[in-house]
């Protein structure tokens, strides 16, 4: 009996491992309380995104989630709580912690952009600890002193300037990250997937800058939170509008004005936010057009609107909504004939969300999603004496409605736990042609034939995400996502494992690294050879599988103080089942067989950027450098060997700087100079004398011939550029009214926006020739606020 009462002691079973745990989870549970609650802006109640809670006396802190909700598990002490946000003044609490404790923390803005905020206890910068790697936030109000084309504040134009970013050429679209795609960015406005986030062929982004909340941009290093893009995540946050006061804002540019409106509907309970613009080029030229000789005309407007209701301090409901539409057109009116071309394109997105705190240790937020993109063309012709009627309309598009769901949970202080769930169902506009009136019997079937994944292709994905911190050095979030992409009866599926650290070696130094694994199951089918948004969305296939990308960034950060940060990365990335258009296919109109007018292949990219910033005190800006490698391979071009991809772009210095002069006076500059792009051109032009088969007597021709090097061989000029702005305060205060006087391209830089081979005559030689697009160009604009 003794002996088995020793035996007993010496092991007390599995049920007594797990009681025993349990005892001690739960003596740990009693010696800490939750700190929790939202951190606002004291003027307008406006959360704030990623705003610093921390302890610097234990080190123990976290960051406030896309809602501006935060949850700190903290012992039961004396606790000094600090709170910093960009822009605001740092504010601390001091308190005992007995017990749970919710919060509402405001934060004062800066009375004046540029002055230095002091920051009332000693700590490490949260950069430093946080372990995402490649990730920048991009205050809004920066955003609106960057020199900008016409005046037109943009946030996409901004991104361009950072470092592993390549712009296209001058009148294109899109960003291209770390030898990246633009249909491998994920673009969410409050949640919802856009699909062209430009207007004016690439001029403007469609983002209103006085509407935007928040900006984070991610290039590497992506937690599991976010899938479906292999390059970029572009996280973009309305405004909720303002809880306690109506407020405005106009703004009066050469092309464009907008208007911008917030307030509550019931104070401290339910807001209001409206955004709205458009340009008026079409409007302004129409009078020097008569209707007989024809009038074009282009013009492009948008929409931002977001309600928010707090039902109590626990459940807060959300709608927000954006449209948006670009339109080119021409119509005329002449001897009985009624003629109308048009271009269209645009967006539609609406978030339906519910934010929930089940405990302080617990917040959800559900969703419901809509997002569509369409582009349209077409023409109509009426014979008003004959009374014969004709119509044609061609569109393709996609659409997205999903529900999904994610939650935030911190069982104790080291740990903070991130997962959810997506469904989503998405449908597919290949290419409709609608034609109508007095033609539509004598029209091919054929042509009218349906878009071929109008039907539903379904996706699912679940993530799990754990903030780790270790210890006082080294902080770790390490996740797992899977996706499931089902069309036609055939899923595409996998796992997607995530890691990224932290480690602070010593003080204001830290070594952060990640690797990521990311999978694609849509297409972008590109026409290169025009500038229209005619581009074609579709879903992977047997023969066009998903696409993936391994990336791994190593980085070191160093940040002396708040004002100043100084990181170094290197990344590498592989690239797979990237998609190229076989030579000269010019593709309107997806067939069953669309996959024979593509080759599939695979890319490398790899570089190493530099980013130094100044965030505080009158004289702030930013000194970015990008030295990259970016190369595609196909068996069926150049000869199956690697070639560069059309952006891979050596180096890119971009350097950004804006002066306080007094209370009232700004000025500023953005000087760019990069590498230039990659083509294929010809390397020699011969003429060959061919007879006209069929032409009796004999009839001869002659036909010119290129023979081409290799696939992107030639390189453009090095591009540069300096805009210059400056600007007035009438009251002092940025926030409010201005006058902005603007000077895009100051020293009239002839860059290429394309090359193209002329020509020349005797000698027939084919010589590369380059079109500039944008001269220098001032412009003036005036935003008045009330």
């Amino acid at each position: 009996m003794n002996s088995g009462c020793k035996s007993a002691l010496r092991a007390p079973g599995i049920p007594g491992i797990i009681l025993l745990g349990l005892f001690l989870v739960g003596a740990l549970w009693a010696q800490t309380a939750t700190i929790s609650g939202y951190v606002v802006d004291a003027e307008t109640g406006e959360k704030l995104i990623g705003a610093n809670v921390y302890n610097p006396g234990n080190g123990l802190g976290t960051t406030t989630n896309g809602y501006g909700y935060f949850s700190l598990v903290h012992p039961r002490d004396s606790v000094l709580l600090v709170v910093s946000y960009l822009g605001y003044q740092t504010r601390e609490l001091r308190f005992y912690l007995d017990q749970d404790l919710e919060l509402t923390i405001s934060l004062h803005p800066v009375p004046l952009p540029g002055e230095a905020v002091e920051v009332v206890a000693e700590s490490e910068p949260p950069i430093l600890s946080q372990p995402q790697t490649s990730q920048i936030t991009i205050p809004v109000l920066k955003v609106r002193t960057i020199p900008a084309l016409l005046g037109e504040a943009d946030v996409l134009k901004v991104i361009q300037l950072l470092p592993g970013v390549q712009p296209g050429m001058d009148g294109t679209s899109g960003i291209f990250v770390r030898g990246g795609s633009p249909d491998q960015n994920l673009v969410l406005l409050d949640d919802a997937t856009l699909y062209n986030v430009f207007h004016g062929f690439g001029f403007f982004s469609i983002f209103h800058s006085e509407a935007l909340k928040s900006v984070r941009f991610i290039k590497g290093g992506f937690p599991a939170r976010y899938g479906g893009r292999l390059s970029s995540v572009i996280d973009v946050r309305l405004k909720d509008g303002n809880l306690k006061q109506f407020s405005g804002k106009i703004d009066l540019g050469i092309i464009s004005s907008s208007i911008f409106l917030e307030g509550p509907l019931k104070k401290e309970k339910t807001s209001f936010m409206i955004a709205a613009r458009r340009t008026y080029a079409d409007l302004l030229l129409r009078p020097f057009f008569s209707r007989e000789e024809g009038v074009p005309g282009y013009y492009f407007t948008d929409v931002n609107a977001k309600l928010q209701h707090i039902f109590s301090s626990r459940d807060r409901i959300f709608l927000s909504t954006y449209w948006g539409k670009d339109e080119l057109y021409f119509y005329q009116d002449n001897s009985g004939f009624n003629l109308d071309y048009f271009f269209g394109w645009g967006n539609i997105t609406s978030t339906l969300r519910w934010n929930h705190i089940f405990t302080p240790r617990l917040f959800a937020n559900i969703m419901l999603l809509f997002s569509r993109y369409e582009f349209a063309t077409g023409f109509s012709i009426k014979d008003i004496d004959e009374d014969l009627f004709a119509s044609i309309k061609y569109s393709t598009g996609i659409e997205d409605i999903s529900f999904k769901m994610d939650l935030d949970y911190t069982p104790n202080p080291a740990h903070f736990l991130r997962f959810g769930t997506e469904v989503l169902s998405q449908r597919f506009n290949t290419g409709t042609l609608n034609i109508r009136g007095d033609i539509e019997q004598s029209v091919d079937p054929e042509l009218k034939k349906e878009s071929l994944f109008l039907t539903p292709v379904w996706k699912a994905a679940f993530y799990l995400e754990d903030e780790w911190t270790v210890n006082e050095q080294l902080r770790v979030n390490a996740g797992l996502r899977y996706d499931a992409y089902r069309i036609k009866k055939r899923t595409f599926q996998g796992l997607q494992p995530r890691i990224s650290m932290a480690y602070r070696f010593r003080p204001g130094w830290s070594l952060k690294g990640s690797y990521s694994l990311v999978k694609q199951f849509i297409h972008l089918l590109t026409n290169n050879q025009i500038s229209l948004p005619t581009d074609l969305w579709m879903p992977a296939t047997p023969r066009a599988l998903p696409e993936n990308a391994h990336q791994i960034v190593l980085g070191m950060v160093h940040q002396p103080s708040a004002a100043w940060t100084f990181s170094l990365e290197s990344y590498y990335k592989t690239l797979s089942n990237v998609l190229e258009f076989k030579p000269g296919v010019i593709f309107s109109r997806a067939k069953e067989s669309w996959e024979d007018y593509v080759y599939v292949g695979r890319g490398q990219a790899y570089g190493l950027e530099v980013f130094i910033e100044k965030k505080q005190g009158k004289s702030t800006g930013w000194v970015s450098y990008t030295l990259s490698w970016a190369n595609r391979q196909f068996d069926e071009i150049n000869n199956g060997e690697p070639f560069p991809f059309k952006y891979d772009r050596r180096h890119n210095l971009a350097i950004t700087f804006t002066r306080r002069l007094g209370k009232k006076w700004e000025t500023g500059f953005t000087w760019i100079i990069r590498s230039g792009e990659r083509a294929t051109l010809p390397i020699a032009t011969y003429t060959v004398i061919e007879r006209i088969p069929g032409v009796k007597p004999d009839w001869y021709m002659t036909r010119t011939v290129h023979l081409y090097s290799k696939r992107n061989g030639f390189q453009l000029p090095v591009y540069h550029r300096l805009d210059v702005t400056l600007r007035f305060y009438p009251t002092g205060d940025p926030r409010k009214s201005s006058l902005t006087l603007s000077i895009y391209n100051l020293y009239n830089r002839k860059n290429a926006a394309f090359v193209y081979v002329d020509q020349d005559f005797p000698s027939l030689k084919g010589i590369p020739k380059q079109v500039s697009l944008f001269p220098l160009i001032p412009s003036l604009s005036l935003s008045i606020a009330f």
